[in-house]
């Protein structure tokens, strides 16, 4: 699957505008064994102030200003996820990031992981607790000096996450509890607690609630000469922290038509075994051995590729010319069994559309 997205958000008046930009591009596929999953994107966000008054250290204004403050981002993010099994996935996940806010001219990581799963996966899309580990190389070019001193440097990190997923006919929860620390200084680490909860309230009418918090005490990229006072009211630098918190409240309605309704229940019906890998998702029934998903695959791809070669072939036959003149005008006809046997009781030519009688 191939996904392209872009926003934009732009507003003005006489003495300030903003503009926000934001574009992405993503790639996946899925198969019996294997996820592939790669994506890019970029944002910009920019705001002018114009004529903003200066004052001396007695509060007289002494003239005035344009302000202009600017955030670019630009990332990419590759993943590759092996089946081992009913309970076990491995993959390779790498990343790639630009950002003024976080004071990188470029970060690079690459690095494996591993995931077990308490319950098979043939049952993720109704349950999943999940144990996942990964180990990560990381290499930092900072645009500032930072206030460990390091204008460069490679640090590796390891993370161990623990996620319990569960759906139900009154909704779905999620929750995840992460933890990571640099190998080189365990003091310099990150827990995050992420959760979250969808309640169906009605037919078409949902509630969903999700935050995380952070227990932050790694920011290696802080600049050491610190920020200026636009870049912290307009929220363009990173700033030393120790814990961070998100809570977002967002009930949904949700209409249909009814032959959309009504066309649901086949459709879940053919899909309902669909379930979840680490990093991706495949398609199958329970308990089926991976051989079997990858034929199956393999045919029913053969059969997408035979039903367009039919439909191609049925264009062709549609428009076909005419062809060439015939020597002779055929006549063709039938025999009434109420008449003698020996005579044609209805005519056609080949050239006529209706039948004629034999006078």
């Amino acid at each position: 699957m191939f996904t392209v997205s872009t926003s934009t958000n732009l507003n003005g008046q006489k003495q300030t505008r903003s503009a926000y930009v934001n574009g992405s591009v993503n790639a996946n596929r899925t198969t019996a064994n294997w996820k592939l999953d790669f994506s890019v994107n970029e944002s910009y966000s920019e705001d002018v102030f114009k004529d903003v008054p200066l004052f001396d250290t007695l509060g007289n204004q002494i003239g005035s200003q344009d302000i202009r403050s600017f955030s670019r981002q630009y990332s990419g993010n590759v993943l590759i996820v092996k089946s081992l099994g009913p309970h076990w996935s491995a993959g390779l996940q790498g990343f790639a990031n630009h950002s003024t806010f976080g004071n990188l001219d470029l970060s690079v990581s690459f690095g494996p992981g591993l995931e077990y799963n308490v319950y098979p996966y043939a049952q993720s899309t109704r349950r999943q607790l999940t144990l996942q580990y990964g180990i990560t190389p990381l290499y930092a070019d900072y645009t500032d000096s930072t206030i460990y001193s390091k204008t460069r440097e490679t640090i590796v990190r390891q993370s161990l996450t623990a996620a319990l997923s569960v759906t139900q006919p009154w909704g779905s929860a999620n929750m995840s509890l992460t933890g990571s620390h640099l190998l080189q200084d365990f003091k310099q680490n990150r827990v995050v607690l992420f959760g979250s909860v969808s309640l169906r309230l009605v037919k078409g009418l949902s509630l969903s609630v999700f935050g995380d918090v952070e227990r932050i005490h790694d920011q290696r990229a802080l600049p050491a000469a610190g920020a200026t006072p636009s870049e912290i009211l307009l929220r363009r630098r990173e700033l030393l922290t120790s814990f961070k918190l998100l809570h977002v409240y967002q009930p949904q309605l949700s209409l249909r038509l009814h032959a959309q309704q009504r066309r649901q229940p086949a459709l879940r019906g053919r899909e309902r075994d669909v379930h979840h890998r680490l990093g991706g998702a495949l398609m199958g029934f329970p308990g089926e051995p991976p051989e079997y998903r990858a034929a199956r695959d393999q045919l029913r791809a053969a059969e997408r590729q035979l039903r367009r070669h039919v439909e191609q072939v049925a264009v062709l036959r549609r428009t076909l010319p005419l062809g060439g003149a015939l020597k002779e005008d055929y006549v063709f006809g039938t025999r009434d069994r109420l008449v003698s046997t020996t005579g044609l009781r209805h005519m056609r030519r080949l050239s006529e559309g209706l039948p004629i009688k034999n006078g």
